[in-house]
């Protein structure tokens, strides 16, 4: 599974594979690439796509127009609705994930070892205690 961008643009760039999955419904993409773009446009065949090196959906309002690249010439298109398809490794690597730094470490590892301690359960309740606010 993958990502979904709400009306964000969204392009794929290099020699790209447009195959009609019936409807008016087309999955593009680069071989190889991993990410594809699933556009429901009508009145498309595919030769449209010949030749293609780029292809780009921008939000334009409700509406989505795709822009389709060759060497020499510049399609657009209306289209219905529009799926961006992003790989989990790259989602993730997309993410502002939160990290640990050392300090954070050096106290959980703290944290940890009082645990273990026979009675280091009941001493950090009591530290707990001390340290929450009063009420």
């Amino acid at each position: 599974m993958g990502d979904v961008h709400w009306r964000m643009p969204c392009s794929i760039e290099g020699r790209v594979k447009a195959e009609d999955l019936g409807n008016g419904h087309w999955r593009l993409q680069v071989p190889g690439g991993g990410r594809e773009i699933h556009v429901w446009v009508d009145g498309l065949v595919a030769a449209d796509f010949a030749g293609c090196i780029q292809v780009s959906v921008q939000w334009r309002g409700a509406a989505a127009v795709m822009t389709v690249v060759s060497p020499g010439a510049e399609r657009v298109h209306p289209v219905r609705s529009a799926l961006m398809h992003e790989p989990l490794p790259a989602l993730y690597g997309s993410l502002p994930l939160a990290t640990i730094d050392a300090g954070t470490r050096r106290f959980w590892r703290w944290v940890f070892r009082v645990v273990r301690l026979p009675g280091g359960g009941r001493l950090l309740g009591v530290l707990t205690r001390l340290a929450s606010p009063r009420r």
